[in-house]
């Protein structure tokens, strides 16, 4: 029996002699150099430092060994990041046995990727049977300055028509890391071929840390530009150009965008007397005990000043009223606005009551408003009122904005009937 186990295991140490050297390898293929922003890492414990938005550069040498291996891929990634996958990856490539091969991978940090931490860069080379992995710490930090055009709105959108006005809104972000935040940050938008421009500033923006840590700071602003005319302007497509200039002006982030101009001109439609008046929204809830305010625009297209007031007609039985300020005047090309706030009577019955704002010009009424007050028995503490307030505000700019988009239309043709009268009829002009 000794002798028959002997000669199993000299037969079993026989096989394990004779068979490939490859059966035992883990994988046939190794990594013989690896840089990162041209710093060798492998075997080394160096920490690369990055920061948000960097391109960096993979450079490695994959060497196969004790074997050919064929179709070989190479990816570099790293994880962590919410939004998607950072990695670049090779072609697929063959080895020869002993032979080794150099490529260079790219990967883009994410302007918003969490910053001041650190990360595992991966890379692994491998086909359907060979599989060889290393990974490196890396950290990431925030460029000192860096002001990010988070979003750009454009009313009433990238497509206007001649002589109509373009709005343009957009939402800024703080990512840099310059501890005192950047101050006087200047949002411009432009359209170069017409010589157009408009732009505002942001007084200061925050550290996105600081914000974080203390509500009282904001790394994020909305900004709303004042309108660009396009009266006049001929039909085509123009490049749009919307940039921030930070760090006392010496940064600068920029987007473009191509606005199309039709050959369609608006006619205001409801301008009579050289005037408009419109409210933010003509039905609203009203909670018992709880003002709720109706705002109403007042728009002079003439050129003189007018001065208004309002009276409030069938709120008696339901609510009190308030209206705000009792005279307005209005400038010659301008707007202005009267305030009507409403509170429902403890009383007051639940559903929906009509009633009526007059705008009075001396003494004669101009404009006859129907209004309706829905009666709610309660009022969300948490949403009822702020939605209230919210609405109208959103519904109150789009109200102003229209206004102001048919203020100017006006005053742009009567300007231009008077240079016609001036210059009499024997030149034309030609736009550019």
């Amino acid at each position: 029996m000794k002798k028959l186990s002997l000669a199993l295991m000299l037969v079993s140490l026989l096989v394990l002699i004779t068979m490939p050297l490859s059966t035992f390898a883990a994988t046939n293929l190794r990594f013989t150099d690896v840089e990162v922003n041209g710093i060798d890492i492998l075997g080394t414990s160096k920490i690369v430092h990055v920061e948000r938005g960097d391109k960096v550069t993979v450079r490695f040498e994959v060497e196969s060994y004790l074997a050919d291996v064929r179709d070989v891929k190479v990816k570099a990634w790293i994880g962590g990041y919410e939004f998607s996958d950072i990695e670049d990856e090779t072609d697929t490539f063959d080895l020869e046995n002993g032979t080794t091969n150099s490529k260079t991978l790219t990967l883009r940090i994410p302007e918003d990727i969490s910053s001041s931490k650190t990360y595992s860069l991966h890379i692994e080379a491998f086909n359907n049977i060979d599989s060889e992995r290393v990974s490196f710490p890396l950290n990431v930090e925030e460029r000192r300055h860096f002001v990010n055009l988070f979003r750009v709105f454009f009313t009433p959108g990238l497509t206007v028509k001649s002589g109509d006005f373009l709005s343009i809104g957009a939402v800024i972000e703080n990512l840099g890391g310059f501890t005192s935040g950047e101050k006087n940050v200047i949002v411009e938008a432009s359209i170069p071929q017409l010589g157009l421009t408009t732009a505002d500033s942001i007084d200061k923006l925050s550290t996105e840390s600081k914000s974080t840590d203390n509500p009282d700071f904001d790394d994020t602003a909305k900004i709303d530009l004042p309108p660009i005319s396009l009266n006049g302007v001929k039909p085509g497509i123009y490049d749009l150009k919307v940039r921030v200039a930070y760090n006392r002006g010496k940064t600068i982030t920029e987007e473009s965008y191509k606005l199309t101009v039709t050959g369609e001109e608006i006619t205001p439609e409801n301008v009579q007397q050289n005037l408009i008046v419109n409210v933010d929204s003509s039905s609203k809830e009203l909670g018992k005990g709880k003002a709720i305010a109706y705002t109403i625009m007042i728009g002079n297209l003439g050129d003189k000043t007018r001065t208004f007031t309002a009276e409030v007609l069938g709120t008696q039985n339901f609510a009190k009223t308030r209206i705000e300020p009792a005279i307005v005047a209005v400038q010659p090309g301008n707007t202005n606005q009267i305030t009507l706030f409403v509170v429902a009577n403890d009383d007051a019955d639940t559903g929906k009551h009509l009633f009526t704002a007059r705008i009075n010009e001396d003494s004669k009424t101009v404009k006859e408003l129907s209004l309706e007050g829905n009666v709610v028995s309660l009022v969300s503490p948490k949403t009822g009122n702020y939605e209230n307030i919210k609405t109208g505000l959103e519904v109150g700019f789009i109200v102003l904005l229209i206004i102001l988009v048919i203020l100017g239309i006006v005053i742009a043709i009567n300007k231009s009937r008077s240079r016609d009268t001036e210059e009499g009829s024997g030149e034309s002009q030609t736009y550019y």
